[in-house]
């Protein structure tokens, strides 16, 4: 994948312990971006390819979301003395190596939006010092597994009948919260038709959170056992705004749905 220049001279970004720029080296202590690939390329697809048994050309198959997202920043790391050029190198060796090390890696726009992407330790890092003992060069590999960036979390939507919006250009999980007092459960009814049951009851006071990426239901802060119904469909919420409806099968209830905005 080809490098580019870094956004521009505002850049900002991060991950843990790590803070990039975009400004010109200016012989401040610091991790200055010269190059970023992976940020703003958008999904990268892998084709299913089969020949056609007895026509021209291949079959249509659907292109595979499958590869990780790789994101690659490469720079100039300036230290105010030699001792801190070797603390800066210990500092990156160190950054996501353990195993199952994972962290956000996060960043603006030219415009000001915030964005994320949980990410681990790619190949092929580099930490290549120079005949000045305050500078060294650097080239750090991130592995995305998912192919989606994130944005801030947007307002949480509250109601029995809500319309969320996925301000992004992809599709999101939710997390929905359900209180009230519903003796004998109640259904959500998603987009395409899908429905996510809950036969077991729910009293005034206890709270239902249901991670819709996984379909996971906790109550009062344990993950819930035998209080499913028929149905627990999962869905994403797509760009744009999405009807969502709370519906008791008896007594009253409300629920608030949270989400990040999602980008390729």
């Amino acid at each position: 994948m080809p490098m580019t220049r870094a956004p521009d001279p505002g850049f900002t970004g991060g991950i843990l312990d790590v803070a990039y720029t975009g400004r010109r080296l200016d012989y401040r202590t610091g991790w200055f971006v010269t190059g970023i690939s992976g940020l703003t390329d958008g999904a990268s697809v892998a084709p299913q390819e089969q020949e056609r048994d007895r026509a021209e050309g291949q079959y249509d198959l659907p292109n595979r979301l499958r590869d990780p997202r790789i994101i690659t920043i490469k720079g100039i790391v300036y230290a105010g003395s030699a001792v801190e050029l070797e603390r800066m190198q210990w500092q990156q060796g160190a950054l996501l190596a353990m195993p199952e090390s994972a962290a956000e890696l996060h960043w603006k726009t030219r415009t000001g939006t915030r964005l994320s992407a949980y990410v681990r330790r790619g190949r092929g890092w580099e930490f290549t010092l120079s005949p000045s003992p305050r500078r060294a060069t650097f080239l750090h590999r991130f592995r995305a597994p998912s192919q989606r960036v994130y944005g801030d979390q947007a307002e949480p939507v509250v109601g029995a009948n809500v319309v969320v919006e996925n301000r992004g250009s992809a599709p999101t999980p939710s997390v929905i919260t359900v209180t009230g007092a519903m003796p004998n459960g109640y259904s959500i009814r998603g987009p395409w038709g899908r429905v996510y049951d809950v036969a077991a009851g729910i009293n005034a006071g206890s709270r239902d959170v249901i991670d819709l990426s996984t379909g996971l239901l906790t109550r009062d802060g344990a993950l819930a056992a035998g209080v499913y119904g028929p149905r627990i469909d999962v869905w994403e919420i797509p760009p744009g705004r999405t009807p969502l409806e709370l519906v008791p099968v008896t007594g009253t209830g409300e629920m608030s749905v949270s989400l990040r905005p999602a980008y390729f």
